[in-house]
């Protein structure tokens, strides 16, 4: 048990260590461990946060988790225009967010969807790798 104990330890060290230099796959890592409870306090807001650096790094995987704690509001404000930004920009990237985004546009207006992809447009500008225009709308 104390060398589980030790190891988490050192594996979160590393991650935040990596996660302050800008690795994009370290910040998602650490959004998961919040998201999930693995080695740290279940805690959705700082996922939220993790995932959020992440995904404007470029990682797409971060975009997906973060896409969906905005569609069910954990850890932050429910907002369905804001998670389908998120995934809008995870499907340019070409991450599988299909299932939820066809989900979530279920819920959501014509006036909302457009939104999101004017907005998924606009900070899709502003990352590293960013495509910009690749997206498309639901």
């Amino acid at each position: 048990m104390k060398n589980t104990l030790y190891f988490q330890a050192q594996g979160q060290a590393w991650l935040r260590s990596h996660a302050a230099r800008g690795n994009a796959e370290a910040m998602l890592k650490l959004g998961l461990m919040y998201e999930n409870g693995r080695g740290v306090t279940r805690n959705p807001a700082e996922a939220a946060r993790w995932y959020g650096r992440a995904a404007r790094a470029g990682e797409a995987a971060a975009m997906i988790r973060l896409g969906i704690l905005h569609g069910n509001g954990a850890g932050v404000v429910k907002d369905r225009v804001e998670a389908a930004k998120w995934l809008l920009l995870a499907r340019a990237r070409g991450a599988d967010a299909e299932t939820a985004l066809e989900k979530l546009s279920a819920l959501m207006s014509p006036e909302e969807l457009e939104t999101a992809g004017k907005k998924a447009a606009e900070i899709e500008k502003t990352m590293p790798g960013g495509r910009k225009g690749a997206w498309q709308p639901v």
